[in-house]
């Protein structure tokens, strides 16, 4: 069956473009996940990532929220111009918002993020950052400069952790080398994707009132905001849950652990949403649905998930204990990253399966329905997360959030399957102002 699925693909612009953005996400994760396991593994300390991880969510949900998310509408139009508004009009937001979020430091500082002193001025550089590098993938994916990006997820993250294991030592014990290293990273990505762009004049034309009208005229995308604002929060709501209730230590254990589980859903399917995006829009405006497109993708990668995680669940606690010895480390100093693992990499099958497809609830103009979900899901995952609270358990924590995932995504995978068949779409003409 898994030849059969890889033979649907094979010698297509899809498969080729598909195999360039593995190349991409695939280098960049091995890149984090040896990095990780080497030089972080020792040089940091379970709290410090606890710091970071919480840094880290920070500035991912406020990224999504800055742009308005009108950067994932960029692959979608039929026209450059309407593109390029589009792409215009997500950095002016992400700007905008780097500037709210500075004047809200100098009034308050989150307690999580104390203990990096002045270095929290680089959260809305980092958030800002972040947004112009999620405009430009979509800006180019959409004209299929996928070898481009490989390049840069792979920069990216040898940058992010040659600065990291650089900078372990300069700063004491806090997390502000990660954060750091962070920065770096995604400043490389923009750095050499913007040299590209200019270089090739792959971009151009900007204007302002036309990104204007584009945000009036697509105005249902705001939709995309807190949906997937709440998807970023619930994403993060391990850290921010774990940290509360069972401490900092268990929360950097969970942040290690988060490292292993989504190194392989990254490089699988996020370099498989990348180019799935764009095609299913084109093949959806063409013909109405991509039934076949989508069934081949979601077979695959379940079989992908399948052999990943199962594995993955076995073996992480002696693999990690194993990776303790062998920096001369404390064999217990990461041992609750090999509880994560074990418990919740089961629960990731349907998770990496529900990657590459979210983007259907844009496709097919449901940014509503989409937002009802995204409450559910936020709403499973904190009731999920908070059963080991009164019983002081966190193995009954994460099998309520691995539940609570599964029945959510399950139910995703179900809706996204009907876009693709050609069913509860909106009709054209309003989905072409989505």
């Amino acid at each position: 069956m898994f030849i059969q699925l890889l033979k649907q693909i094979r010698h297509r612009p899809f498969a080729r473009s598909v195999s360039w953005s593995f190349l991409g996400s695939g280098g960049a994760q091995a890149v984090i996940l040896i990095g990780t396991l080497i030089p972080l593994f020792k040089l940091y300390d379970p709290a410090q990532f606890g710091v970071f991880g919480i840094y880290l969510a920070i500035a991912m949900i406020a990224s999504t929220l800055s742009t308005g998310r009108y950067e994932v509408l960029v692959p979608v139009p039929k026209s450059d111009r309407d593109a390029m508004g589009l792409f215009t009009a997500s950095i002016g937001l992400g700007f905008i918002s780097c500037l709210v979020i500075s004047c809200v430091l100098l009034l308050w500082i989150p307690g999580w993020l104390e203990s990096l002193g002045g270095w929290i001025a680089l959260l809305p550089c980092q958030v800002f950052l972040m947004a112009c590098c999620q405009s430009q993938r979509e800006w180019l994916a959409r004209r299929h400069r996928f070898g481009v990006l490989a390049f840069a997820e792979f920069l990216r993250a040898f940058v992010l952790i040659l600065v990291q294991c650089l900078l372990a030592d300069s700063f004491g014990p806090t997390a502000v080398g990660l954060v750091i290293g962070l920065l770096a990273g995604w400043g490389a990505f923009w750095l050499w994707t913007v040299s590209i762009c200019v270089s090739t004049r792959a971009i151009g034309g900007f204007s302002l009132p036309h990104a204007v009208s584009m945000i009036r005229s697509h105005r249902r995308n705001l939709f995309l905001l807190p949906s997937q604002g709440l998807n970023r929060v619930t994403s993060n709501m391990p850290i921010f849950a774990l940290e509360m209730v069972f401490g900092s230590s268990v929360a950097g254990g969970y942040v290690m652990a988060a490292k292993f589980l989504y190194g392989p859903q990254a490089m699988v399917s996020e370099a498989l949403r990348t180019v799935y995006f764009p095609y299913a829009s084109k093949t959806i405006a063409l013909t109405g649905q991509c039934r076949q497109l989508f069934d081949s993708v979601l077979k695959l990668i379940v079989i992908i998930g399948i052999l990943l995680f199962i594995p993955m669940s076995l073996l992480a606690p002696w693999f990690i204990s194993w990776i303790a010895e062998l920096m001369g480390e404390a064999p217990d100093k990461w041992e609750v990253t090999g509880q994560v693992v074990q418990v919740l990499a089961p629960f990731y099958i349907l998770q990496i399966a529900n990657g590459p497809i979210a983007g259907m609830w844009v496709i097919a103009g449901r940014q509503a329905m989409l937002l009802v979900w995204e409450i559910g899901l936020l709403l499973l995952v904190t009731i999920g997360l908070l059963l080991g609270w009164p019983l002081d358990s966190l193995t009954w924590s994460l099998v309520g959030y691995g539940i609570a995932k599964t029945i959510a995504f399950a139910i995703n995978i179900y809706a996204c399957s009907q876009f693709a068949r050609g069913r509860w779409l909106l009709p054209t003409d309003e989905r072409s102002a989505v």
